[in-house]
């Protein structure tokens, strides 16, 4: 398939649904750089998850429906990582 998008990501997530890892890549930087999201999956919705970096807590639902903005990042080859714990 034709890539139409200049970023990919990719997830795991335990098979309990208590932790995801997101890696989001950008590959080649744009001069007027954009807000993306990623939306991640296989998430329980009832579960809040943090941040283990920011500390920050999203709910599953809310990571999963609305997504999470990609952090902006000059240069080329880019990537960031999340890393999220259920905490409830």
């Amino acid at each position: 398939s034709a890539q139409t998008s200049n970023q990919c990501a990719w997830e795991t997530v335990s098979q309990d649904k208590s932790e995801a890892v997101l890696s989001v890549v950008r590959v080649m930087a744009s001069a007027q750089p954009y807000l993306t999201k990623t939306k991640l999956v296989g998430l329980d919705p009832q579960k809040h998850y943090e941040d283990q970096e920011t500390h920050e807590v999203y709910g599953g639902d809310e990571l999963m429906n609305l997504g999470l903005y990609d952090s902006i990042e000059r240069g080329d080859f880019k990537a960031k990582m999340y890393h999220f714990k259920a905490i409830n």
